[in-house]
């Protein structure tokens, strides 16, 4: 499946004809259409450009802005972590989903908790 990045209003019409666009099945599984899907992934490229940029944006030296520096770092990984989980979830069955919700909750789960 190929994803394209395409302007929202485009992906919005585009996603208004995909009935069902998320199904729950009896066992517990979801389906995403693949416009859903790749307006998913797109979110999370664009969170993780956000993460990227962020850190840029402090570069006075003043005590004050060194502060704020580093809180928006701090803030610039938690974004890039969690447009990680989300690329990894969507894209990539090597990672287990509880493998995904350690990583959100920044927990270490016990096997079969997710």
């Amino acid at each position: 499946m190929a994803i394209k990045i395409v302007p929202q209003g485009a992906m919005v019409a585009a996603c208004k004809n995909v009935i069902p666009e998320l199904t729950e099945q009896t066992d517990g599984t979801v389906t995403l259409s693949d416009d859903r899907y790749g307006v998913l992934l797109a979110s999370s490229w664009e969170l993780d450009a956000l993460a990227e940029l962020l850190p840029t944006l402090t570069d006075d030296d003043s005590a004050e802005a060194l502060n704020v520096g580093y809180r928006v770092r701090c803030i610039a990984s938690r974004i890039k972590e969690l447009a990680s989980i989300q690329m990894s979830g969507l894209s990539d069955d090597a990672h287990k989903t509880e493998d995904l919700m350690s990583r959100l909750t920044c927990k270490k789960l016990k096997a079969g908790a997710a």
